[in-house]
C-alpha cells in the first residue's frame, strides 16, 4: 500500500510539473508592437511634413524600416525607442531625425505618432 502511494504521489508531482509550463505567457517587447506594416490613416508623412498622404510603413525587428508614400520615393530609415518616445532617422541622413511620442490603441492595431508640429495615424495591416 506504502508503495502504490509513492508512486501515485511521484505521477502526480510529475503531471504537476509538466502542466505548470502550460501556464507561461509570452510578452511583446516594445519593439514587436511596431514591427509589422502600417498604413497610413491620417495626418503627415513623418518626413516631409506633407499633409493627407497615402502610403505605408514597415517597421523590422532589427530597428530598421522603410516608407513607402504616394508623394515620394521609398525612404529607408532606422529608429529608437525609449521611454515612449520613437526617433526615426532617414538611413543616410541619419542626423536628420525626428522624435514622435506613440500610443498604441484598438489591441495594438492602431499607431499613433505625435510632436509639436504634427499626429498622424497608422493601422496596422501585418
Amino acid at each position: 500500500m506504502k508503495k502504490q502511494l509513492i508512486i501515485v504521489g511521484i505521477i502526480i508531482l510529475l503531471v504537476a510539473v509538466g502542466l505548470s509550463g502550460c501556464t507561461e505567457t509570452t510578452t511583446k517587447t516594445e519593439i514587436d508592437r511596431f514591427v509589422g506594416t502600417w498604413e497610413t490613416s491620417s495626418g503627415f508623412s513623418p518626413f516631409n511634413n506633407i499633409s493627407s498622404f497615402m502610403g505605408s510603413t514597415t517597421f523590422y525587428k532589427n530597428g530598421t524600416g522603410k516608407s513607402d508614400f504616394s508623394d515620394s520615393l521609398p525612404e529607408q530609415f532606422i529608429y529608437n525607442i525609449l521611454d515612449g518616445k520613437i526617433t526615426i532617422a532617414l538611413l543616410n541622413f541619419e542626423e536628420l531625425s525626428i522624435e514622435y511620442n506613440y500610443s498604441f490603441s484598438e489591441n495594438d492595431t492602431r499607431l499613433t505618432f505625435t510632436n509639436n508640429e504634427n499626429t498622424f495615424i497608422l493601422e496596422k495591416r501585418s
